[in-house]
């Protein structure tokens, strides 16, 4: 799905793409957030998510984190721990995190108690 939603031009401008979810995990609404220059993404991570606590119809999240190319560096890992604590203190499902750049997307890995155990989920 991360694929599909997060598209080349995401990738080339480079931010953060927030798939938020229903309680099924299907998708409710993706929200792009593009964050080149932008001195702290884990800080845009937690102000984005802050807003779902009052969100009821979103109990999950995917996010991925766009861009042109390269792997993982420390600044991804920095993001990705964001959401892996809002998740916690929120209580949401995290269907994953995921690197998008124009040569794929990859999986982070995710927490156990933060995610879903239903077979297929986002």
């Amino acid at each position: 799905m991360v694929d599909l939603v997060v598209s080349d031009l995401d990738r080339s401008s480079g931010g953060l793409s927030f798939l938020l979810c229903r309680p099924d995990g299907t998708l409710s609404q993706p929200v792009f957030v593009e964050t080149q220059g932008c001195p702290d993404r884990a800080d845009v991570v937690r102000q984005m998510t802050d807003g779902l606590r009052e969100v009821p119809e979103v109990r999950g999240l995917v996010l991925a984190v766009a861009k042109q190319f390269g792997g993982l560096d420390d600044d991804d890992r920095r993001v990705h721990d964001a959401a892996l604590q809002v998740c916690r203190e929120l209580g949401l499902t995290l269907h994953g995190t995921y690197l998008a750049t124009h040569a794929g997307v990859r999986l982070l890995p995710v927490a156990v108690e933060l995610t879903s155990h239903r077979p297929g989920a986002a």
